[in-house]
């Protein structure tokens, strides 16, 4: 499993034929669908989702230890692959479930019976070469997911929303998206944007975004691999590194997600096919890293971030007359004070010299 690679869940809301059923022995069984394929999820920051058929296959076959879960919580286990009591299926229409769920879930069992519970979920892993972005005709930027390295759990949910927080989509893959009315390398401002983006709109005058002769030779080279080979990098890399090669300036929150690329894919180098004389060379990892413009970009961005974090800390210092303001309204203050003090205290001196 690829350790870089963040926990991501998606909900099917309305599953498909889930139900519950009993089976020869008279014991209680959950069916349903985890997944579907090719049916496009709801929009989960800027981008729908879809499914190609045959993307568990991998997974499946590899026997994984999966664990089918209430709400993916560790505190209603309902079955595991590695005990028998939950048996997975990729068919036709999509990742389909079988549940033999113990005596404790009575409650929740009544539940789908009822109908009161009607969704279900799963929580997966996905290398960045196995999934692929375009737009549709509306211009939503699509994420295709081709392959799922890992598969964590399936669920039965009990929340029929299909809000930011149950998504758990990960940053990498926010870090994909793209507005439709800007260039392919414009990024979005998502309510997902992390922190580091806040202050992303600001002119900085002063910083030179225009790419240097390095970033834009490495970015070229991801380009010519990526037409030599035909993989590595997603369709968003090929637009980053066309607009690099080109010279294209950047903007502030551009050069921001750079550096953030990189601190992310870091650990690609450790992979083989990195280094050249390596099997495999151009791995995909490299392949994607010159495309984003590499060592050179990396060291760029870091240093206009650099430059964009001590202008920001500028920014907010308070000028000369807003300190000299503040200052004298301390000292007035002050003075207010201690002539009170004083006050009271030649009173109190009064008094008790009339006490004695």
């Amino acid at each position: 499993m690829d350790e870089t690679s963040e926990l991501e869940r998606r909900l099917i809301s309305e599953a498909p034929t889930l139900e519950i059923n009993r089976d020869d022995n008279g014991r209680t069984v959950i069916r349903g669908y985890a997944a579907v394929y090719q049916s496009d999820s709801k929009n989960l920051g800027g981008f729908v989702e879809r499914l190609s058929e045959g993307c568990f296959d991998d997974v499946l076959a590899s026997n994984p230890d999966v664990f089918a879960r209430f709400n993916h919580s560790d505190d209603m286990i309902l079955g595991r692959t590695t005990a028998g009591t939950l048996r997975l299926f990729a068919d036709e229409r999509g990742l389909r479930y079988e549940i033999d769920p113990p005596r404790s879930a009575a409650g929740l069992v009544e539940s789908l019976e009822r109908g009161d519970i009607r969704n279900s979920s799963f929580a997966f892993r996905v290398k960045p070469q196995d999934e692929m972005w375009t737009r549709d005709a509306k211009g939503m930027q699509v994420r295709t997911i081709n392959r799922i390295d890992s598969l964590h759990d399936v669920a039965v949910v009990a929340n029929p929303a299909y809000s930011a927080a149950e998504a758990y989509v990960s940053k990498r893959a926010l870090s994909m998206v793209t507005p439709a009315d800007e260039s392919p390398v414009e990024e979005a401002e998502e309510e997902f944007a992390s922190e580091e983006l806040a202050l992303n709109d600001r002119a900085y005058d002063n910083i030179d975004f225009d790419p240097p002769a390095g970033v834009r030779a490495e970015a070229q080279q991801g380009l010519d691999w990526r037409s030599e080979y035909g993989r590595g990098g997603t369709e968003i890399g090929i637009a980053r590194g066309r607009d690099l090669s080109n010279g294209t300036k950047i903007s502030p929150n551009t050069a921001r997600r750079m550096k953030a690329y990189f601190d992310r894919h870091e650990v690609d180098k450790r992979a083989e096919g990195y280094r050249q004389g390596e099997p495999g060379y151009p791995s995909n990892g490299r392949i994607a890293w010159a495309l984003w413009s590499g060592d050179p970009g990396y060291s760029w961005s870091k240093k206009l971030v650099m430059q964009m974090n001590a202008e920001d800390a500028r920014s907010l210092e308070p000028e000369a007359d807003e300190v000299a303001t503040v200052d004298m309204t301390r000292s007035i203050a002050l003075s207010k004070a201690a002539g009170l003090n004083a006050l009271l205290l030649a009173n109190a001196l009064h008094q008790s010299t009339g006490k004695r």
